[in-house]
């Protein structure tokens, strides 16, 4: 069994803001995101896309290649991202809707529709 790592002393910790805020201010390493208010980005994108009027079939395959995109992305230690999770989960539920489409098993009300793709979003 390896042994458990000790926690940092405020010291240390101190030490590590300070020597980030120093390589950041040198460009070593990028600065600070902002915090992503996700409502906000969410509501903000959907009324973007149904002001331009993008439901038909033309953009279909630019949202295709953004969630295949989105579906290679990477975090900062080269490991999948969630949104990558999120992106691929999107294509599955797409495939699970056509696959409904081609059964007649399309669900009637939106509860209906949320328990036949429970298991793709709680995965």
């Amino acid at each position: 069994m390896t042994a458990r790592k000790k926690r940092l002393t405020l010291k240390e910790k101190k030490h590590n803001a300070e020597l980030k805020k120093e390589l950041q201010e040198k460009g070593i390493i990028p600065p600070d995101k902002k915090k992503l208010n996700r409502k906000k980005f969410i509501d903000d994108t959907v009324e973007k896309w149904h002001e331009k009027g993008f439901g038909a079939v033309f953009y279909e395959i630019y949202l295709l290649q953004a969630v295949m995109i989105m579906c290679s992305h990477f975090d900062r230690n080269h490991r999948l991202s969630p949104e990558a999770v999120g992106a691929a989960k999107c294509l599955a539920i797409a495939m699970r809707l056509a696959e409904l489409k081609e059964r007649n098993e399309e669900a009637k009300t939106v509860g209906e529709l949320v328990e036949k793709i429970r298991d793709i979003t709680d995965a």
